[in-house]
């Protein structure tokens, strides 16, 4: 029997993409409605990353946490530099929008 040990219930609409960190201790997750966050199981937090208003198809993240999410509608997003700031994770730079992808 499974049961839910916890439920992060900031999401407004389904979730359509997951990665998690190799000690499964961080998650980034995309939603249908373009929503992209970033949860910290080890202390409890999350943050919203960004919401590019269609849906997240596919998320990866590097070493560095550089992160590169794409959408539906074939465009690509990059974000670098994560930080914590007051227990809570930021994103302290939209590296660019990489665009439509043929």
């Amino acid at each position: 029997m499974h049961r839910v040990l916890k439920n992060w219930d900031y999401y407004q609409d389904s979730v359509h993409s997951l990665w998690v960190s190799d000690g499964f201790n961080r998650f980034i997750t995309g939603g249908r409605n373009g929503e992209i966050f970033m949860t910290d199981l080890v202390r409890g937090c999350y943050c919203k990353i960004d919401n590019v208003n269609e849906p997240i198809t596919s998320i990866a993240v590097n070493g560095n946490m550089e992160i590169i999410a794409s959408t539906s509608n074939s465009r690509m997003y990059e974000y670098v530099s994560l930080v914590l700031v007051n227990h809570h994770f930021r994103v302290s730079k939209i590296l660019r929008n990489l665009g439509r992808c043929l």
